[in-house]
Formats: C-alpha cells, sequence, structure tokens
C-alpha cells in the first residue's frame, strides 16, 4: 500500500469522524492530522510490489499455472525465481539456472515472465532478517541499526543529530563559503542547535523563518500559518486526484514531485 493511498485512507476518514477538512484545518487539526498519520504508518504495510511482482502474482491466476500455484506462493520460490531471472537473461541460460535451483517443474512459468532488473545494496539473507522491522512501521535505517548493520548516512550529519564543526560540514559538501559574516553566524547557529540538542534531543524538522517575517506580529504569523495549512492540503489533494487520473503514469507522490 503505497504511502499516497494511505494518506487519502486518512483524510478521508478524519473528515467523517472529526470534521477536519481544508477550511478548518488550524494548527490543532494539523496536528491531529499528523499523529493520524503517524499511527497509520504502524498499522498499515507501506511496501509497493515492483512490476515484476505485480507480473508475478498476475500470471500466478492463470489456470494453467494452477497445479503449480501453491509452491510458487511460498516465499523462498518466490526469491529463487527473482534471483534467476536477475541473471539469466535467455531461455536457455534460465533453464540452465532453473535446473541448478531445483526448479525443473517451473520452467514454464518462469520463462514467461520479466527479467528482474532492479538491485540495492543489500543481501537477500539482511533483507529477510530487516523484514520484520520494517513492518512494525521502523524506518529502514534504524530497522539496520537494531540488527546490527551499518547504514549509510550523510557524511555531514552525525548519529547523536549534532552538527559537526563548520569547516568540517562545508569540506564535506564541497562548498567554499568566503564571507566571514555568514560563517560566523553559521558557527552562532550551530552552537545554539546542538545545545538543544544536548537539552531535547534531536528535532525531528527544522523550520526556518526568513527574516522579512520576523518584524510581523502574532496574529500575521498565525495568518500566514493558516494560508500554509491550506496550501499545504490543496498540495497533496492535487497530488492525490493525479494518482487516480493517471495511475499508470504516476505510482506515488515521490513520482509527481520529480
Amino acid at each position: 500500500l503505497s504511502k499516497t493511498f494511505l494518506y487519502k485512507n486518512v483524510f478521508d476518514k478524519l473528515e467523517k469522524e472529526k470534521g477536519i477538512t481544508k477550511q478548518n484545518l488550524n494548527e490543532e487539526n494539523q496536528k491531529f492530522l499528523s499523529d493520524a498519520i503517524e499511527k497509520a504508518k504502524l498499522d498499515k504495510t507501506f511496501f509497493k510490489r515492483t512490476d515484476f511482482l505485480n507480473e508475478y502474482f498476475k500470471k500466478l491466476k492463470e489456470d494453467k499455472f494452477k497445479d503449480i500455484k501453491g509452491e510458487l506462493e511460498k516465499e523462498d520460490i518466490i526469491d529463487s525465481i527473482s534471483y534467476i531471472l536477475l541473471i539469466a537473461k535467455t531461455d536457455e541460460k534460465i533453464k540452465e539456472k532453473a535446473e541448478e535451483e531445483n526448479l525443473t517443474n517451473l520452467i514454464s512459468f518462469i520463462s514467461e515472465l520479466p527479467n528482474s532488473k532492479n538491485v540495492i545494496d543489500l543481501s537477500l539473507d539482511v533483507c529477510k532478517d530487516i523484514n520484520p522491522e520494517l513492518e512494525k512501521g521502523v524506518s529502514y535505517t534504524n530497522a539496520l541499526e537494531n540488527k546490527g548493520y551499518k547504514s549509510k548516512k550523510d557524511k555531514h550529519t552525525q548519529k547523536n543529530g549534532k552538527l559537526p564543526d563548520i569547516d568540517t560540514a562545508l569540506s564535506e559538501l564541497n562548498i567554499k563559503l568566503k564571507n566571514p559574516v555568514v560563517k560566523h553566524s553559521l558557527v552562532q547557529l550551530r552552537k545554539v542547535i546542538n545545545a538543544v540538542v544536548d537539552k531535547y534531543g534531536a528535532p525531528s524538522k527544522y523550520c526556518l523563518e526568513l527574516g522579512r517575517e520576523l518584524k510581523k506580529g502574532f496574529n500575521e504569523r498565525k495568518e500566514i500559518k493558516a494560508q500554509q495549512d491550506s496550501n499545504r492540503y490543496d498540495n497533496i489533494s492535487a497530488k492525490l486526484e493525479i494518482l487516480e487520473k493517471y495511475p499508470t503514469t504516476f505510482r506515488s507522490i515521490q513520482s509527481i514531485n520529480k
């Protein structure tokens, strides 16, 4: 189930049960919405089938394969077939690899599937090891860490959430900063952020307020916040509508953003 349609379900449910709509998406309701989405993430599986798996289970429904359907539904068989189609690109090679994997009786089924193209940087054993964590709603990075694996992180982001010194960060980002005033401001900002992290822990997100907004009063900023919430709702609604109208072109909100 993609995140997109999970969000839509949350929106529909909140509108029906709580009366939360675009018109009353205030700060309190925005928090309620965020909490509802986070809860939904733990209740649903976020994995989407690849093109290969979509075709796999589509073929599985065909009558000519009903005698071997039970075997084809086994997880280890799916993994083996995926591996075969990843490295074997011709019928001869598919037959050869299927025989090596003791899957001779499945050759006719395997031959009708598309090649498996996409790979990740994890072995099959590691994938199986972290899947239970992912199904609980744990993030990919935390799932790896919970199982004792090292995960790739941005070089300039430390594990504890604290920012490195400015020179190190600029070097790792390959940025040359010549303005001493700007650099001094960044140094002071780093001190503030790290002090906040020491006392409260790493922030889940950062919100930047431009200098021109600082002179605005509380009511003006509140109006801006309300407009931002409304725009955010419109933005997500528009993307959901695009997904519903063009499901073959766009498969997720991320694909629309790209």
